[in-house]
């Protein structure tokens, strides 16, 4: 099976962007999960999801697993701008592929492109890449950065039906570059019904067995989130 590392951008004490009621670090990780779920679905393998403010730990956590095909930083934008870009080595390559893939799958959400939203740079040394995470990642990386939360951008991300929906847009883009035919465990109806009706279910069972019941939930089509109770 094709093995592909995600990276929750940010994490631990840092926020990322803050602006709108929105914490960067948070909706990386909603997304990054949902993510991991649909491709897992799909029967492409993802180690646990890396993130934390050390950029040099979050390397060297992709760089311990073996035969990755691909890696891909989640993240969302600030400085007031609009619309989604992909960050791939100015090597081009198989990044490169999965980035305009990536970007495609943005576009179907009706999400507009920052620029033409394919964005490559160089380091001030001119010979490398700008971004660590591509230029030291040992599997092919991109960066995404679907929408920027400090404009009116932040609209298209800020509740879950968004997060789900970007989550599955990766969980596509992976499944194209890898030639599989995606599935969704999960209809738009079972979404809506959940949102607007307020639907709720808590269920206690062995902490050993929540995770494994987890899974069973989302592949029926709902969102499900784990509590620790005293």
């Amino acid at each position: 099976m094709p093995i592909s590392v995600l990276n929750s951008g940010h994490g631990d004490s840092d926020s990322g962007a803050v602006a709108n009621g929105l914490i960067e670090r948070d909706i990386n990780m909603i997304v990054a999960k949902i993510a991991k779920e649909l491709m897992e679905f799909n029967g492409i393998t993802v180690p646990p999801i890396i993130t934390g403010s050390d950029l040099n730990e979050v390397v060297r956590q992709v760089n311990l697993i073996k035969n990755a095909n691909l890696c891909h930083s989640i993240h969302h934008n600030a400085g007031g701008g609009d619309g989604s870009e992909t960050i791939h080595s100015v090597f081009y390559g198989q990044g490169t592929v999965f980035a305009k893939i990536m970007e495609e799958e943005f576009d179907k959400l009706g999400q507009n492109r920052h620029g033409s939203g394919d964005l490559t740079k160089l380091s001030s040394d001119g010979v490398h890449d700008y971004y660590g995470f591509i230029r030291n990642t040992n599997p092919p990386a991109i960066i995404s950065e679907f929408a920027f939360i400090d404009s009116s951008d932040y609209k298209i991300i800020d509740n879950y039906e968004e997060q789900y929906a970007e989550g599955e847009a990766i969980a596509k883009a992976h499944c194209r570059f890898y030639g599989i035919n995606f599935k969704s465990p999960k209809t738009q109806s079972k979404i809506q019904e959940v949102v607007d009706k307020d639907v709720y279910l808590s269920v206690r069972v062995l902490n050993s067995k929540a995770d494994a019941l987890a899974k069973q939930i989302i592949a029926m089509g709902y969102a499900t989130k784990r509590l620790e109770l005293a």
